[in-house]
């Protein structure tokens, strides 16, 4: 009797531990978020993606500019060039080169100023939706939000997408800055 009592009191014991084991493991709820529509439909995304195309056409009108001088300094080459003696000819030519070179430099760093600029005006705003899809995991019980338009995620139920919450909660939050 007393070793039936003693198999009792480990194996409640035992299923008392399961039970506390189980209740404190994670419940396997997944949700989704579309960060990039977060981005683009949230106020904030929206302000910060309108001064970045401002920017980006400000340097396109730039560069336009830029292109329309070195065309009309080959165009006065091209007219000048059959009066010109062959040493004064290469002298244009180079110097028609080097600024041609120079301004393929200028492309360049100015694309790579937009890029930069570009990307820290994304960090800005995925650092900002970050916390705040770990506050509505948090509150909501998800073990897991998987981004909409990862790579790997092949398909989710709509029910699952809390990509609206999240914009809501951050046009609140940007509202007051």
């Amino acid at each position: 009797m007393k070793n039936n009592i003693l198999k009792a009191v480990i194996i409640l014991t035992t299923l008392f531990a399961f039970v506390a084991t189980a209740s404190a493991a994670p419940t396997g709820k997944t949700a989704v978020v579309d960060l990039q529509k977060c981005i683009s439909k949230s106020k904030k995304g929206e302000r910060l993606g309108s001064k970045f195309r401002a920017e980006r056409d400000g340097l396109k009108d730039f560069l336009k500019e830029r292109e329309e001088e070195l065309k009309k300094m080959m165009e006065d080459f091209e007219k000048q060039a059959p009066v010109l003696n062959e040493e004064a000819r290469q002298a244009k030519r180079r110097e028609f080169e080097e600024k041609k070179a120079a301004f393929q430099k200028e492309i360049e760093a100015e694309e790579q100023k937009i890029r930069a600029k570009g990307d820290e005006l994304t960090s800005i705003v995925l650092k900002d939706l970050e916390i705040i899809v770990r506050e509505v995991a948090e509150k909501n019980g998800y073990d897991m939000i998987l981004n909409k338009a990862g790579v790997w995620l092949l398909y989710a139920d709509d029910s699952m997408d809390i990509t609206d919450e999240v914009i809501r909660i951050y046009d609140e939050r940007s509202a007051k800055e």
